[in-house]
């Protein structure tokens, strides 16, 4: 009979901690909560939130080890906070009066927000490394060795500061522009995360090495409003049928060895992979040559023009602003289809 795996990944912010806990936790899992838990305690981290989204199974033995982890947290100073547990160990917290250990947000899990088992990486006994910008002489780290996890939206919530600072230590910014680009940056992802259908995923060695997130298109086509010329018939039955997404974001630190584009490749596929797309679509500023050269070089193609109101958010209001329209075809390549452009003749729109 095969043992119960968890899977424990650990992300440091200062004095707090997030834990992702991924699997089964009983009483031969139990030790790795633990020792992780110790691990914070003896790291001065005040506040512990322990997310257990991913969790499958918990068992009595596993509610004793956040007991005695709460009690060492108590009288360390520590806040130890439980985030959605699942059902069963929802029930035995209410029954044996525990509820102090949950997050009174958070005390019921979201069925929209599961996360796979599979997440979390391997177990994880220290804080993960910080990588400075430009890789501060470390040794570059394969793309093929980093790992992609999902979020959802509490933990993007929770990391948007820690993915800000991964955006502005892999662009390109100008001397000056980085508060700019990185407040820039945490208003497009505050606003993502509240759209129908938020997703995103993350790259992470020993620390985060890239992300990327989005959201579906709407079926009845305002996010291509301000397309200059007539939409191409293909793109507007695809965005009819529901099978575009739009990336809005994709980040790849410089410290991970992405020559080859392999670690963009891998997070895109996946993301537009686990919504079933057959078409990805982005936004590029057309006066950001590196940006707008990037995705080419990941796969994307240039369908036109599209002219966006600055953002409305700013300091300084502009007018209008070019944006050049990007697509990620999906589909198989026929005769036929040799753009990809495939569509689903069920669910096209009708004339």
């Amino acid at each position: 009979m095969p043992h119960p795996q968890l899977n424990v990944h650990r992300h440091d912010r200062t004095t707090r901690v997030l834990i992702t806990l991924a699997g089964e936790i009983d009483f031969t899992t139990a030790p790795l909560v633990r020792a992780a838990l110790a691990a914070c305690l003896r790291d001065g981290i005040r506040t512990a939130d322990v997310d257990l989204t991913a969790v499958t199974f918990c068992d009595a033995g596993g509610l004793n080890a956040f007991l005695k982890a709460s009690q060492l947290a108590t009288d360390s100073g520590t806040v130890l906070r439980l985030h959605y547990p699942p059902p069963a160990l929802a029930r035995i917290i209410e029954i044996t009066g525990s509820g102090f250990l949950l997050h009174e947000l958070h005390a019921v899990r979201p069925p929209a927000r599961r996360i796979p088992a599979a997440a979390g990486g391997a177990p994880v006994t220290g804080p993960p490394r910080r990588v400075p910008p430009g890789g501060g002489g470390s040794t570059s780290t394969p793309a093929h060795a980093v790992r992609l996890r999902r979020l959802n939206r509490w933990q993007a919530e929770t990391l948007r500061e820690d993915l800000a600072d991964l955006y502005v230590e892999s662009s390109r910014a100008q001397a000056g522009q980085e508060y700019r680009g990185r407040e820039a940056f945490l208003r497009r992802l505050t606003g993502d995360i509240r759209r129908a259908g938020f997703a995103l995923l993350i790259a992470e060695d020993t620390a985060f090495a890239g992300c990327v997130y989005g959201f579906p298109v709407p079926r009845e086509g305002t996010w291509w409003r301000g397309f200059d010329g007539p939409l191409p018939q293909s793109i507007e039955q695809l965005t009819a049928s529901g099978h575009v997404f739009a990336v809005t974001e994709i980040v790849v630190h410089p410290h991970t060895d992405d020559h080859d584009h392999g670690l963009a490749r891998r997070l895109q596929e996946r993301l537009l992979a686990d919504h079933h797309a057959s078409l990805g679509v982005t936004l590029v500023d057309q006066a950001d040559a590196p940006v707008f050269d990037a995705f080419l070089s990941w796969g994307w193609h240039d369908i036109g023009a599209i002219r966006r109101p600055s953002d409305p958010m700013a300091l300084r209001p502009s007018a209008p602003v070019l944006l050049r329209a990007l697509v990620l075809p999906l589909g198989p390549r026929t005769s036929a289809r040799p753009d990809g452009l495939a569509h689903e003749n069920r669910t096209q729109r009708p004339d």
